[in-house]
């Protein structure tokens, strides 16, 4: 989706007096509805999934730390289990995480791109231009509850830490 995005801005930008401008906005309006069906398509399926991880994360990461700090003694071998297998839950967050920014991101230089066009001078390309500005950015969200973004994978982090320090304070009492 990213990778039509940026397809999305080339071709909105590279109108100029010589091409033939509807035919170009129109291609780019079929190419954003295209990727509007995607977007509500990834999230039906995979909004479930993402917020069951999310969610999971947190509570996984801060159950694996609160163990190695309860150890007294730690062979090499289960120190390098419990460092990989936290490091892979923290990659996988922040993958998610990750994709659902860099969508947003590109989605928001797309706007950029429609503002930065040549569109002064033809009454019709001014409107078409208008219209595509009034557009929202493309936002991932995870069933409609939480924006998957790199915020997203900060809080889990935060989380995580706030549930140790709680199960900390828990034990001493």
């Amino acid at each position: 989706m990213v990778g039509q995005l940026r397809e999305f801005s080339y071709n909105i930008t590279s109108i100029d007096e010589k091409s033939d401008s509807d035919v170009m906005i129109k291609k780019c309006v079929e190419q954003y509805c295209t990727i509007i069906k995607c977007r509500n398509n990834l999230q039906k399926v995979f909004g479930p999934i993402v917020l069951w991880i999310m969610c999971t994360n947190a509570v996984i990461l801060c159950m694996v730390i609160f163990q190695i700090t309860n150890m007294k003694t730690i062979s090499k071998g289960r120190a390098f289990l419990f460092a990989s297998y936290t490091s892979l839950k923290l990659t996988q967050a922040f993958l998610y995480a990750w994709a659902g920014t860099c969508l947003t991101t590109e989605s928001e230089n797309c706007g950029d791109a429609v503002y930065d066009s040549n569109w002064h001078g033809k009454q019709r390309f001014m409107t078409s231009v208008t219209i595509m500005l009034t557009q929202k950015p493309i936002i991932m969200t995870a069933c409609n509850f939480a924006t998957v973004s790199l915020d997203i994978f900060v809080m889990i982090v935060n989380t995580t830490i706030s549930y140790f320090f709680l199960l900390r304070t828990l034990e001493q009492a």
